[in-house]
């Protein structure tokens, strides 16, 4: 499965993630997860005849088994430990840290910890309520560095964990490679939280700016209309087509938060339907339906109109558009 949440692996969170694995624990905190029940030792590798050779390899301290492929002494492997409290010490004075979930994943070949903030995870612009963590990633596998950066998606699973990996739209990307002297910690964390905390007061003063730009029903189903054809302007709406835009209006207009007035409400239906719905059957998937909001169609769907949506230009181009193409199938 995707997840990667095998046999020798646990997730715990406070909330169920969509993979339907995660161990439920409301406590949890950094010295209170399953990575402080077990952590990672080295061990010497020799040939059957006894010989040592220039190589280790990882082994869990609790079943003793094997993580990870050898590798030299160039390789620095960073324990659960460590990390835990590399973490601790970069959000110790910060009031409000919340421990949102904590696991390992591939056969403990990654480890991570996602944390939110008193009054920054959860928070309202309007009637919506959005989301944003602080994440952390290691691998023992050496399938990645030491990361640490902030997105609106929290990790657990392996899916999640290489999306925040990989993600390029963070104003954080704080990265340690396994080698030299990997047991210093983690500078200038302070800045990095004040950082976190800097790119959610953008993210809620751009779109309180779309809040007060007003849009007519009409205008906002062109708009959806013209848009849907972004890829090829000349082309037809086709029926399926035209049931997307439909829907999209019906959430501009009743979808959470939603009350059919502003680009807020635009933005916010583009994205209630490409994070529950634009897969086929209407999102039943779970997971094909997750997998494309996060990674796929979707993720790209939602950044373009964010994009766009913030243009004046843009949007009266593609509104253009969208009427001119209505007006052949209305």
């Amino acid at each position: 499965m995707a997840h990667r949440i095998e046999k020798r692996d646990n997730q715990q969170g406070r909330h169920m993630g969509w993979h339907g694995l995660t161990e439920i624990k409301m406590d949890l905190d950094l010295d209170n997860n399953k990575l402080r029940e077990w952590d990672i030792e080295e061990v010497e590798l020799q040939t059957s005849e006894g010989v040592e050779v220039p190589f280790k390899i990882l082994v869990a301290s609790d079943d003793r088994e094997v993580i990870g492929k050898p590798f030299s002494n160039t390789y620095k492997p960073i324990s659960n430990k460590t990390f835990l409290d590399m973490i601790k010490e970069a959000t110790s004075g910060i009031k409000g840290i919340v421990v949102e979930t904590a696991g390992s994943v591939c056969n403990r070949g990654r480890v991570f910890v996602s944390l939110s903030l008193k009054d920054s995870k959860s928070y309202k612009i309007g009637d919506r309520q959005f989301e944003d963590y602080l994440n952390f990633g290691n691998g023992h596998d050496q399938s990645c560095v030491l990361w640490a950066n902030n997105t609106n998606t929290c990790t657990v699973c392996n899916n999640t964990f290489t999306y925040n990996l990989h993600n390029d739209d963070s104003p954080i990307d704080v990265r340690v490679f396994h080698r030299g002297n990997i047991e210093f910690k983690l500078t200038n964390m302070t800045e990095i939280i004040d950082a976190h905390l800097g790119s959610q007061a953008h993210f809620k003063a751009e779109f309180e700016n779309l809040m007060k730009q007003d849009i007519k029903v009409d205008d906002a189903r062109s708009l959806f209309a013209g848009w849907s054809l972004r890829n090829d302007e000349e082309k037809e709406l086709t029926n399926r087509g035209l049931t997307k835009v439909n829907r999209l209006t019906e959430l501009f207009v009743r979808g959470a938060g939603n009350s059919g007035k502003n680009r807020a409400d635009v933005f916010s239906a583009v994205t209630d339907y490409y994070t529950h719905e634009s897969t086929r059957g209407r999102g039943q998937n779970a997971g094909n339906q997750f997998v494309s909001s996060e990674f796929g169609l979707g993720r790209a769907a939602k950044q373009n109109f964010w994009d766009i949506i913030r243009d004046d230009d843009e949007v009266k181009h593609y509104v253009d558009i969208g009427k001119n193409v209505l007006a052949t199938v209305n």
